[in-house]
């Protein structure tokens, strides 16, 4: 956890973090003051309002009050996320890779620009989980509901909240749940009635065009490889795989695949936004289904994920570039790291497939076994 605090106060501190505001950062600080934002941004009042809170009680300025929270949401959300995933049977090793990788990236993003609302989905997020996996329904409604005021993007737990509530035959909770999300939803429309400058679905069309921007420019190349080390890309791609194989072996989905699977389909309206902070929601919900599969247990593809999200986090493009030589070495051991995963991914397929189509370890079964039954009880 210290080096991941070192990383972001190398971001926040000499990458100009402490005083940079991001265009979204802009809008954020309008809605904490009171004052009118465009849309989406204006539907995203949970945070600006506890910066607002923050900064009345305690005299700080607003932006202040972001950069107090940023900090206190990444991290706790980083002990959340370690602790699922030893819940979930990874190993330590895991955990720590899974903390240092994700942490590395999200400090990069948001040590340089702390004025940002994502913290807080990711934190709720992992609250979100950590309910559900204690059957604390109504504890995780209400994370949903707090979701769906911090990003539109929220939805994605409400969604999983109502599925998972009609399969574990709890349909009257789930009709007064999304009765509920609902209300939330109307209600938040009516706050911000009369103040919205533009459209909603101007804006996602705006986003899309932005995004599609960025990635067929000149250096499109270099801002997807980034942004999908900062989503941590080889668990998410590890989960995959073991939700395709569940399907292959048993015909079905286990208990622990169930909420990511729910928050696939969500992946495509992510895609139309930043991607080291819209995916960032999806990691919570691979980790919990990587932990138990055979790659993730071996320590070489862990090493390479931790080393390879170092080397991507320090090699960010920032406000004061640092030396072309030490530039170049980190992105050479970056790239070194995602080709051996890559390698090391495919070679695991390929045995899978040749010896019986696609089957797990002793080990994977043994983890799977346990917690599936710990998932009907």
């Amino acid at each position: 956890m210290l080096a991941v605090a070192a990383i972001y106060a190398y971001y926040f501190i000499a990458q100009g973090g402490r005083d940079y505001i991001s265009p979204d950062g802009v809008q954020y600080l309008s809605l904490a003051r009171g004052e009118s934002a465009n849309a989406p941004y204006n539907t995203r009042i949970l945070k600006p309002r506890l910066a607002a809170l923050i900064s009345s009680v305690s005299g700080l300025s607003h932006q202040s009050a972001f950069q107090l929270l940023t900090p206190i949401e990444l991290f706790s959300s980083l002990i959340l996320l370690a602790r699922l995933v030893k819940r979930y049977g990874g190993s330590t090793a895991l955990q720590c890779a899974i903390v240092l990788t994700f942490g590395y990236g999200l400090s990069a993003v948001f040590g340089r620009t702390p004025v940002l609302v994502d913290t807080t989905l990711l934190f709720l997020t992992c609250l979100f989980l950590a309910a559900l996996e204690v059957d604390l329904f109504v504890a995780a409604l209400a994370c949903a509901c707090l979701a769906v005021l911090t990003k539109e993007y929220g939805a994605l737990l409400a969604a999983v909240w109502a599925i998972e509530a009609v399969r574990r035959r709890r349909v009257i909770f789930a009709a007064v749940g999304v009765a509920l999300l609902g209300a939330v939803f109307i209600v938040n429309k009516q706050m911000i009635s009369g103040t919205v400058s533009g459209d909603f679905f101007t804006m996602l069309v705006g986003a899309m065009r932005y995004t599609a921007g960025v990635l067929s420019g000149a250096n499109g190349y270099k801002a997807a490889y980034f942004w999908l080390w900062a989503a941590l890309w080889p668990l998410v791609l590890v989960a995959s795989l073991s939700v395709v194989a569940n399907l292959v072996r048993h015909g079905k989905i286990g208990p622990r695949h169930w909420a990511f699977v729910i928050a696939l389909p969500f992946v495509p309206l992510l895609l139309t936004g930043d991607w080291d902070r819209s995916l960032m929601i999806v990691v919570p919900f691979a980790c919990m289904v990587a932990a138990s599969h055979q790659l993730a247990t071996d320590y070489t593809f862990l090493l390479l994920v931790t080393s390879g999200g170092l080397a991507t986090a320090l090699a960010r493009p920032a406000a004061t570039p640092i030396p072309a030589g030490l530039r170049i070495a980190l992105m050479t051991a970056s790239l070194l790291s995602t080709l051996g995963l890559v390698l090391m991914v495919a070679g695991y397929c390929l045995r899978q497939i040749k010896i019986t189509g696609i089957v797990s370890s002793p080990e994977e079964k043994l983890n799977e076994s346990l917690i599936d039954s710990a998932g009907k009880k």
